[in-house]
């Protein structure tokens, strides 16, 4: 499984939706903005395989108001998770200033806890910032994607009864192999973040089935065995999305 892609953002959708079936890679999609909403439940009907989602990203803060999700409320109580939502404090755009995001991340919130959804959060550089709002409202399952905070954040993360992502960070960051491995076992979920990240890490061209890199990867590093490991990553899969 990858438990964070943005499918919607392939440039050959259609290869990409028959590697995706072929290897029955179960794709927690991530939408992004009201378009990607309606792209992930598109994708779905045509393959199962990947899961619905609701969400505005971070970066889109200046773009869409907690209104916005207020008029896509049909979308949040029919989709499997909410996600991308959250806060960044490092590359969002000048326009999705701090206290957009947070306006946006507690109506998004909101909606989880209304509708009972999983949610994946995005928290580059406002580690902090989100941690006092999931400790306001606390959704009844959360993943962190790509944890990059501290040592003491992640702890309080974990107080939160959290899941993280293995991100491809595990082959070029020995800051995120070292958090990562202060991480209970049934507490972690591998992730692609692709298309995007194998091009902008690696150089090459990201595609769904490079999700078994990082299961690999991770299994070394952790000092696991492969399948055991996978099966742990199912059972936890099963648990964050409230199976």
């Amino acid at each position: 499984m990858d438990a964070h892609s943005h499918s919607d953002d392939y440039p050959n959708r259609d290869a990409m939706l028959r590697e995706v079936k072929k290897n029955k890679i179960l794709t927690l999609n991530s939408a992004v903005d009201p378009e990607s909403i309606k792209a992930a439940a598109a994708m779905n009907k045509i393959c199962p395989w990947i899961l619905t989602a609701s969400g505005i990203h971070p970066w889109n803060a200046g773009k869409y108001s907690p209104e916005t999700v207020e008029s896509l409320e049909n979308e949040y109580k029919s989709a499997m998770h909410i996600s991308e939502i959250g806060m960044d404090s490092v590359w969002a755009p000048q326009e999705a200033d701090i206290k957009k995001q947070e306006a946006l991340m507690e109506s998004q919130l909101s909606m989880a806890l209304k509708y009972n959804k999983p949610v994946t959060l995005h928290t580059k550089g406002a580690e902090q910032q989100v941690l006092t709002q999931l400790k306001s409202i606390r959704p009844p399952s959360t993943l962190i994607h790509w944890f990059d905070g501290s040592e003491t954040q992640l702890k309080e993360y974990m107080n939160l009864d959290c899941f993280f992502t293995v991100s491809p960070a595990v082959f070029t960051d020995r800051k995120f192999r070292s958090l990562i491995k202060k991480i209970p076992l049934n507490r972690l979920l591998p992730e692609t973040d692709n298309p995007g990240t194998w091009s902008w890490l690696f150089g090459e061209d990201g595609h769904p089935l490079q999700i078994q890199n990082v299961i690999k990867e991770s299994a070394s590093f952790l000092n696991c065995d492969e399948d055991e490991l996978l099966l742990c990553y199912k059972e936890n899969l099963k648990a964050f999305l409230l199976l």
